[in-house]
């Protein structure tokens, strides 16, 4: 079983999001478009999982917002994504 994280949008991100979960797999989290651009499929179908995958707003991932293996934590200081303890090494 893999541990994955998808970034993406609409209907395609979606239809993604659905073949790793019906595959077996399991998703840490999901980025996608912040509420109010449009509705997003991506969202809603990881809103509705029952596992409860962390949704960021795709304009605001950064790298140490990806979930790593041992479960929704921060690379860096292991806080959950995406409240963190430390600020970003990168400006802007």
């Amino acid at each position: 079983m893999l541990k994955l994280f998808i970034a993406g949008q609409k209907s395609f991100g979606a239809a993604v999001y659905k073949a790793v979960r019906n595959a077996g797999h399991s998703v840490t989290g999901v980025a996608c478009p912040a509420d109010g651009q449009y509705y997003d499929r991506l969202k809603k179908a990881a809103y509705c999982d029952k596992s409860k995958p962390v949704i960021i707003d795709s304009d605001k991932l950064r790298s140490f917002d990806i979930p790593d293996s041992r479960g929704n934590r921060c690379h860096n200081c292991g806080s959950q994504p995406p409240f963190h303890k430390h600020e970003s090494p990168f400006k802007g």
